[in-house]
Order: structure tokens, then C-alpha cells, then sequence
């Protein structure tokens, strides 16, 4: 009895480690995509100020939309190096879930959007979904 307790528990941490690294791949993925978001709000924020100054400039707008724009520039800024911060501690917490040195290299791949596997709506069975965690129950009694 101890034994198939003892399985279970090995089984269990399995999965758990398995969910945890699956969960900080996923993490490290979405905060470079936030990076990525938060570079092209900081150009778009730069050139709207490169337009706004030259009509501040020109004198058809005022400069208040200068000063602004300077402010917005600032704030996403902010959330740029709030961005890169965060994969880095993604990337940290990889290396701790996956024992690994904190200054040993590690980098992630990214997956191309081609490679994904795309069933069609018509094969997809949401009631074989649904129960498919009683079954899996199920077969194990």
C-alpha cells in the first residue's frame, strides 16, 4: 500500500514539475512578446513626437502637445525596461525550476506559427474533452 502510494506521489510531483515548466515556458514567451509590444509603442510615441514638434515648431500646435507627448514617451519608456525586466526573471525562474546555474546561458526558442497544428472545426469533439478527465479517472481504478 505504501509502496503504490509512493508511485503516485513521484507520479504527482512528475506532473507537477512537468505543469511548472510548461507554465514558465509559456511565461518567458508572453514577456518577449510584451517587449516586443512595448519597443513598437516607444517608436510610435517617438515619431508622433517628431511630427507633433515640427507643428509645435510651425506653430500650429501648441506646446503643451509637445510636453505630452514627451510624458507618454516617458511612460513607455517605463514600461519597456518593466517588460525586459520581466523576461529576465522568467528566464530566472526557468533556470530555478530547472536547477540550472542563474549565470549559465539560456535562451528560449520560439516556435514558428507554421509548426502549430490546426485541426479542423469539424473534427474537434468538445464532449470528448469535457470528459475526457473522468475517463482518464476512470481507467485508473
Amino acid at each position: 500500500m505504501q509502496n503504490e502510494s509512493d508511485k503516485e506521489q513521484v507520479k504527482k510531483t512528475r506532473n507537477d514539475v512537468a505543469l511548472n515548466v510548461a507554465v514558465g515556458y509559456l511565461q518567458i514567451l508572453l514577456s518577449g512578446e510584451q517587449v516586443n509590444l512595448a519597443n513598437v509603442k516607444v517608436l510610435q510615441t517617438k515619431t508622433q513626437l517628431e511630427v507633433t514638434r515640427k507643428k509645435v515648431d510651425a506653430g500650429t500646435l501648441p506646446e503643451i502637445e509637445s510636453a505630452n507627448l514627451e510624458a507618454q514617451l516617458a511612460a513607455d519608456s517605463s514600461a519597456l525596461v518593466a517588460a525586459v525586466t520581466s523576461v529576465s526573471q522568467s528566464v530566472l525562474l526557468m533556470k530555478a525550476l530547472l536547477n540550472m546555474d542563474a549565470a549559465f546561458p539560456f535562451d528560449v526558442e520560439t516556435p514558428s506559427v507554421d509548426l502549430i497544428p490546426i485541426l479542423p472545426l469539424a473534427e474537434l469533439q468538445p464532449e470528448l474533452v469535457l470528459h475526457w478527465p473522468q475517463q482518464i479517472y476512470l481507467s485508473k481504478k
